[in-house]
């Protein structure tokens, strides 16, 4: 056994122990906290990760998992916002909701001298949408 690399292989058991560590609640599949908890060295869950084509199955499924919850957990938090009138949650997830709808302005020139023209794209909107609008870009009416 190399002092540089003090664990050479897993054991099953040890594979088995670092997996159930990697899906606890606590961890959630955060490869760091299960090698802390577990006292394998984070090199050799990542070494094995690399050449276990088994392990990084598994590794990967839990890892699926929790990304999984913690999107669902963002977004939760994010409807939250918008559903309490946050124009910045509003902003930001319109555009990306309905990208022909929301999409950006873009000023264009065809002379670095010219002023700038504003393109946009031309939509119809409920007058409640316009009044968000107006609040997200500062206009009044």
């Amino acid at each position: 056994m190399s002092e540089r690399f003090p664990y050479k292989r897993f054991t099953k058991e040890e594979k088995v122990t670092f997996l159930a560590a990697l899906d606890d609640e606590k961890v959630q599949g955060n490869l760091t906290i299960a090698s802390l908890r577990t006292g394998i060295p984070y090199g050799t869950a990542y070494r094995h990760y690399m050449t276990d084509k088994s392990f990084k199955k598994k590794v990967d499924k839990i890892k699926r998992k929790w990304d999984a919850v913690i999107i669902d957990i963002a977004e939760n938090k994010l409807f939250g916002h918008i559903a309490n009138g946050n124009l910045t949650a509003i902003k930001f997830t319109l555009p990306r909701l309905d990208k022909e709808r929301w999409s950006e302005k873009i000023q264009v020139s065809k002379d670095p001298n010219d002023k700038p023209e504003e393109v946009e794209h031309k939509h119809s909107v409920s007058p409640e949408l316009a009044d968000i609008l107006r609040k997200i870009n500062g206009q009044t009416k």
